[in-house]
This record gives structure tokens, sequence and C-alpha cells, in this order.
């Protein structure tokens, strides 16, 4: 009686989200036909893309027709979030190595175009599938760089890109039996994707399979309950598939064998309807251990579990992942060298940009100031101009790489930025000439009194012995 309840309420929900989900699907399709911006119809046949999560052949159909517009437009960041995208959909059919692939095409081009959001979903793509390949070392490699552009950056959604960082990482800790780093990962991951109103069924069953490890079953329970309303309220079948399988595992432990089967076929089930071979091989091993020797049933999902296995883990694709990863790495060693010779050059520049400020500021000061020199107002005038464009161009020396980020390298912006600034430093110039002209005239002044004195009190004798000798010969 339980089952069949639990069937009609299923059926109702799956009808109602159905309902909605075309509801959505048709009005982007109406804005795929009418809109005349190639940009547009690119983003909006991703988020098409996005609502045929649990359809994976219209998923890919779709963000392979984005990725085409997009690369026929030049768009290149449209063609990054379509590489995102299907690798999204290959990690999902667990096909690991298409997805690295992928995944690691969208980086490079998130990372060229300095793309923050770009790069950091690919980030976590590219860590999940190492995850998912249990190379943790490489897995946590990724995650944390994904921690560095998330700290350093505002990004949109940025507590939904916490809350799923945190999970994986969770997920890591708990496979190496670190429960107590693992639940705390878990309960911040909990904590951001409460803020965002997003993930939540995904980070619930993360949280029940650490309070599972920790043999705490009642609060296990609590939380895979909550996940699947929250998976079912959303529509994610690949938070609701993982956690029916989570369940079926802890109804192993509590030796209720009943209904650890019937999670344990749900899960199959949603796994075979989402193609995702990974989950259709542990539900399928799972149902081999709970029937087994009984009626030749446990043979049969043995050779299931057993084929799907051998399709996601041949020696080709091994070959291929290592591939892709050496690959990988010789192009991170590349764009780092590449990172630190800029920065060199960069430090360079500034250091001949303050040293060209610093010479200048002394000559016009030393000529300015100088107490036996006269200089013309021509002569300040002229080196105040160089002086203004080498503080000038220290400013956009300095400024230039936190300019571009802020502008996302928009030529449009950084012209009327640099604009702005040289607007503000023409009027403060004019002051300081104008300051360093009245110094250098009232010097002049001090100069010529001076020497007119000189000349006068030099004068005096001669004109004195002068008239001495007049008055002699007149006598």
């Amino acid at each position: 009686m339980r089952k069949i309840i639990l069937l009609i309420a299923a059926f109702v929900w799956l009808t109602n989200v159905e309902a909605q989900t075309k509801h959505h699907i048709d009005s982007l399709n109406k804005v795929v036909a009418t809109t005349k911006q190639d940009t547009e119809k690119v983003m909006t046949l991703l988020r098409l893309s996005i609502l045929n999560k649990n359809n994976p052949v219209s998923k890919f159909s779709i963000a392979n027709k984005a990725l085409v517009l997009a690369r026929k437009i030049k768009f290149e960041k449209g063609e990054a979030d379509c590489y995102y995208a299907l690798g999204d959909y290959f990690i999902n059919i667990s096909d690991y190595p298409q997805s690295l692939e992928y995944n690691l095409k969208a980086l490079k081009l998130s990372e060229k175009l300095d793309y923050s959001p770009g790069i950091v979903r690919s980030l976590g793509a590219v860590g999940h599938v190492y995850s998912t390949l249990q190379n943790d070392e490489a897995a946590l490699a990724y995650y944390f760089k994904q921690s560095e552009v998330l700290t350093q950056n505002i990004i949109p959604l940025q507590s939904s890109s916490w809350a799923l960082l945190y999970t994986r990482i969770s997920r890591i800790y708990l496979r190496q039996n670190k429960l107590d780093s693992a639940l705390i990962y878990s309960m911040r991951s909990n904590e951001k994707a409460t803020k965002a109103k997003t993930n939540l069924g995904l980070v619930l069953t993360d949280l029940a399979n650490v309070y599972t490890a920790m043999g705490n079953s009642e609060l296990a329970f609590l939380y895979y309950r909550m996940s699947m309303a929250q998976a079912k309220q959303n529509n994610n079948m690949a938070a609701l598939g993982s956690c029916y399988l989570a369940l079926a595992k802890l109804f192993i432990k509590t030796s209720t064998k009943d209904s650890a089967i019937y999670y344990a076929k749900q899960a199959l089930t949603l796994s075979g309807s989402r193609q995702n071979k990974e989950g259709l091989m542990n539900s399928a091993k799972l149902l081999a251990q709970l029937y087994e020797n009984k009626d030749n049933t446990d043979a049969k999902y043995y050779k299931m579990a057993m084929e799907a296995q051998e399709s996601i883990s041949s020696g080709a694709q091994i070959a291929q992942i290592q591939s892709l990863s050496f690959t990988e790495q010789e192009r991170q060693r590349e764009v780092n060298e590449s990172k630190l010779k800029e920065a060199e050059e960069r430090k360079h520049n500034l250091q001949f940009a303050a040293i060209a400020i610093g010479l200048i500021t002394f000559i016009i000061l030393f000529f300015a100031l100088s107490r036996s020199i006269i200089v013309k107002t021509k002569f300040i005038e002229f080196f105040g101009v160089l002086l203004l464009l080498a503080v000038f161009e220290f400013i956009n020396l300095f400024i230039h790489p936190y300019l571009a980020h802020a502008t996302d390298d928009s030529p449009v912006l950084m012209l009327l930025i640099l604009i702005i600034i040289g607007a503000m430093l023409v009027p403060l110039h004019h002051k300081l000439e104008k300051w360093i002209t009245k110094i250098m005239v009232e010097k002049n002044k001090k100069i010529r009194l001076e020497a007119a004195r000189k000349t006068i009190e030099n004068l005096e004798p001669t004109v004195a012995e002068a008239s001495t000798g007049r008055t002699e010969q007149t006598i």
C-alpha cells in the first residue's frame, strides 16, 4: 500500500513539474524563433539546454546547435559556455574523456578572455571529472584554484558556486574517511546553498552521506528526505538518483532489505533514463548484492553492472584522459611562465616610468629653485608636459590589469576611464605649473636684483675715482 501511494504521488509530481518545464521550454523556443540578435539566440539555446537536463539527447542537440552558432558569429564567451554545457552533458552520461576535453576547452577559452564566471565553472567541472575518476590530488588542485578565483572576483550567483565547490571537496574527504573535514565542508555547502536557493537536493544528500558514515542514521534519514523533496521540487533527476542510491545503502545498514531494493531500483531506473552509466553500474551492483543467490536475478544485475563498468573504464578512455591531462599540464605551465614574464615586464615598465617621473621632477625643481640659474618659463612648461605624460603612463601601467578585469576588457569603458583620469590630471598639472612658474619668476627677480646690486656696488668706486679726477683737473 505504501509503495502504491508513493507511486501515485510521484506521478502527480512529475506531471506538474513536466508541465511547468514544458511551459518554460515553449517560451524559450519562441524567443529563439523571433530574436534577430545571434548572441541572444546562443544564450537562449543554452538556457534551453539546461531546461532539457533530464533529456540527454535534446540537451546535447541544443547545446551543439548553440556552439555552431557561437563559432559562426565569433561569440567567444558564448562558445566557452557551450563547451561547458557539452562537458556537463558528457559527465552526466559518464563519458569522462569527452567531458574532460570539452571542459578543458571551456577553461582555455575563458582564461584567454579573462572571463571569471567561465573560469570558475570550468575549474569546478574539471575537478569534478578527476574526483569522479578518484584522482583526488588533481581534483583538489582544481578545486583550490576555483576557490582562489572565487575569492578574488565578484561573480554572479557566488553563493551557488561556493555551495557546489564545498560539497565536492566534502565528497573527497568523505572518500578519504576524513569525516570531520567532510562534515565541515558539507555544513558550509548547506549554508551557501540555502542562501542561494539552488543545488539543495544535491547538497543535502552529501550531508546525509557524511552522517551515514559517522553512524548517525537518524540525522541521515532526515536529510535524505529533505534532499528528495528539494530534488523533486527542482526537477533535479541527478540529485534524486544519487539520493535514492544513498538511501538504499543506508537501508542495507539498517537491515531493511525491501526498502533497500525499492530505492536501488528507483536509482537504476533514473540512471537508465539519464544514460548515466556510473549510476547504472552502482545501482546494478547494489541490486546484485541484494538479490544474491536468488532466482539468478543477481546474475542479471551483475552483467548489467559489468557492461556499464567496461563502457566507462576501457583502456582507450584511460589513455585519452592521460593524454588530455598531460596536454593541459603543459598548457598551464606555459600560461604560468607567460604570466610571470608579463608581471616582470610590467614591473620593469613601472620602474622605468617611476625613474622618469623622479628625474623630470628633479630637473624642474632644480632649475626652479636654483639660486644662481635663470630659467625661462617655456623651459618649465616643456618639462611640465613631459612630467604629465610620465605620470599618466605610470598610472596607466599600474591600473591596467585591474582596469581590464573591471571593464571586462571593453575598449570603450577603458578609454572612458583613462579620459576621466586625464581630465583630473590636467587641472592638477596646470596648478602645479602655475605654482612652480610663480616660484621661478620670484627667484629670477631675486637673481636679477642681486646681480644688479652687485653691479652697482662694483661701479661705485669707479664712478668715485672718475669724479675725483675731474675735480682735480678743474682746480
